[in-house]
C-alpha cells in the first residue's frame, strides 16, 4: 500500500520578486507571519551579500527559497548554494492566488512576493522542489546543443553555395540535381 509522503517542515519562507535591477524580499515563518519586507539589488555580489546575511540570522532554519518562473538569474544563484528548497513557481498560479485575495488587483513588487510566500505556505503539498537535472541529463543536453549547432552550420555553408552558385554559374545547380538527386 502507498502511503502519502510527509510534507516537509520548513522554517522559513523567502520569496523574491524581481524587476530589472532589484528583488523585492519577503520573508514568511509559517507560524508567526511576516517578518521583513525589503528589496535587494540584483546584482550578484549584493545579492551574495544579502544572502550571506540571512543565513547568520537564521543559521539553523530550514529555508524556502520561492520565485516565479522565468527566473535563470535566480536558479544560478540559489542552486550551486544548496542550503534551501527551491520552489520556480508558474506565474499563472500565482497570479490567480494573488487576484482572488486582492479585489482591486493592486499590486507592488513587495505584494507580489508577500503573495508568492502565502501561495507557497497555503499549497506547499501540492508544489514540487526544484532539483538539479542528473548528469547524464546535461551531458545529453550539451551533446543536443552542439548537434544542433552543427546542423545550423551545415545549412548556413549550404545555403551560402547555393547563392554563390546560383549567382556565378547558375548551371551548377542543374547539374547537381541531375547527379544528385537535391533539391
Amino acid at each position: 500500500m502507498n502511503t502519502p509522503e510527509a510534507t516537509p517542515t520548513y522554517d522559513l519562507i523567502v520569496s523574491l520578486d524581481r524587476s530589472d535591477a532589484s528583488v523585492a524580499v519577503v520573508l514568511l515563518h509559517p507560524v508567526d507571519g511576516v517578518l521583513a519586507e525589503h528589496t535587494v539589488s540584483t546584482a550578484p555580489e549584493e545579492l551574495d551579500r544579502w544572502w550571506m546575511q540571512l543565513k547568520r540570522d537564521h543559521p539553523l532554519a530550514r529555508l524556502i527559497v520561492a520565485f516565479e518562473q522565468p527566473a535563470p538569474n535566480l536558479l544560478a544563484f540559489f542552486a550551486p548554494r544548496g542550503a534551501a528548497a527551491i520552489f520556480a513557481l508558474n506565474p499563472s498560479a500565482t497570479w490567480a492566488y494573488r487576484q482572488s485575495l486582492v479585489v482591486s488587483h493592486a499590486r507592488t513588487d513587495s505584494s507580489d512576493a508577500k503573495h508568492q510566500a502565502l501561495f507557497v505556505l497555503h499549497h506547499l503539498a501540492e508544489l514540487t522542489a526544484w532539483t538539479p537535472p542528473p548528469p547524464a541529463l546535461v551531458e545529453l543536453d550539451r551533446l543536443c546543443e552542439a548537434r544542433r549547432k552543427l546542423v545550423n552550420q551545415r545549412t548556413a555553408t549550404t545555403n551560402r553555395l547555393q547563392a554563390v552558385l546560383k549567382r556565378y554559374y547558375p548551371q551548377a545547380l542543374q547539374l547537381m540535381q541531375r547527379t544528385f538527386g537535391g533539391r
